[in-house]
């Protein structure tokens, strides 16, 4: 299984100033959202340089429009949701900034986490209903990353066997 970690390529072109590098650097350097259509186009060109291989993506799709076009051209047989306590991504989001501050600089960066944690919520929502649709998402909740990825392990490999029987 190979695995496809969207954000890891797309860093990966920047750093090596590919002309798709450079135009990801360029949208960011002028503060620009960088649009879905070009993202989907390289994501897809990416899974099909795998072949017939299977194949984990993680790190996309991010927005909504970006799923319909990856679905147009490329069907999954299931999406992984993992879902944590709101608690854990906090901690997940501050716990690796320098601890120093005060109380008061320490309350803003969990406020700053909290804010962004909720507006990654709505944007990932009409990805979920959308592949809550589709009958394809897995939806695990854990309030530890050892228990997640044993459920994500078991799912997975549940699915996998009802796949290879269809």
């Amino acid at each position: 299984m190979v695995n496809v970690p969207v954000p890891e390529l797309i860093a990966e072109h920047v750093k090596n100033n590919t002309d798709f590098g450079k135009a990801i650097k360029a949208a960011l350097t002028a503060d620009e959202k960088v649009s879905d259509v070009p993202i989907a186009h390289f994501v897809l060109r990416e899974l099909k340089g795998i072949g017939d291989k299977s194949f984990i993506v993680t790190g996309f799709p991010k927005t909504y429009r970006q799923a319909i076009l990856l679905w147009k051209d490329l069907e999954f047989n299931f999406v992984i949701n993992l879902d944590y306590p709101k608690e854990y991504l906090v901690r997940f989001k501050v716990g690796g900034v320098d601890e120093s501050g005060t109380e008061e600089e320490k309350e803003k960066r969990v406020a700053l986490a909290m804010e962004n944690i909720a507006k990654d919520q709505k944007r990932l929502s009409s990805l979920i209903e959308f592949y809550k649709k589709q009958k394809i998402l897995q939806h695990f909740y854990s309030n530890t990353e050892e228990e997640m990825w044993k459920k994500v392990k078991k799912g997975v490999e549940v699915r996998l066997v009802a796949l290879s029987k269809t």
